[in-house]
């Protein structure tokens, strides 16, 4: 695989991620508020029900933000592809503070979801905890990868050194 089509695919599937995610922001949570009645459509905003729906809507809202940001961390990594300089130091932090995003986020995802859980409000909590033990795997994976790219760096350093 050349270089050329190395980034052409790792950026299609960055975009593919991005249009599922707001696929899922747009269409998925408030059609979920429609399954478990609750009206984000009413005007009179003293219902405890349309507060409760626009709490948890902008809770959702607002978790998915630091994903997207990853994905603009990922379109800047995917650079270092075009260049052919994957293997830096710049490239390792870049991963971690990926790593380090999603932990916290997935963290945030976790609580929020058991408050909400306990307030009787998250009828999907199932599939949504699921999405959190991928997003901490996830976590851990980007940790060992930049882990590795690091390590990476200094071999190169040391092997451009050496010639």
């Amino acid at each position: 695989m050349t270089t050329k089509s190395l980034l052409f695919w790792v950026r299609c599937a960055i975009v593919i991620i991005a249009l599922c995610g707001i696929t899922v922001c747009a269409l998925w949570y408030p059609y979920s508020f429609s399954i478990i009645n609750i009206d984000l459509t009413a005007t009179d905003l003293s219902e405890l029900t349309t507060v409760q729906g626009w709490e948890l809507l902008s809770f959702y809202w607002a978790v998915s933000i630091p994903c997207f940001a990853i994905l603009i961390i990922a379109w800047k990594i995917s650079a270092s592809i075009k260049t052919e300089q994957l293997f830096t130091n710049k490239t390792a932090k870049m991963i971690k503070i990926c790593a380090l995003i999603l932990l916290v986020d997935s963290s945030v995802f976790l609580i929020g979801n058991v408050v909400f859980l306990l307030l009787k409000m998250n009828d999907f909590a199932i599939i949504y905890f699921f999405l959190i033990m991928g997003g901490l795997v996830l976590s851990v994976l980007l940790s060992a990868l930049s882990h590795y790219v690091a390590k990476a760096a200094e071999l190169q350093e040391l092997s451009d050194g050496t010639i």
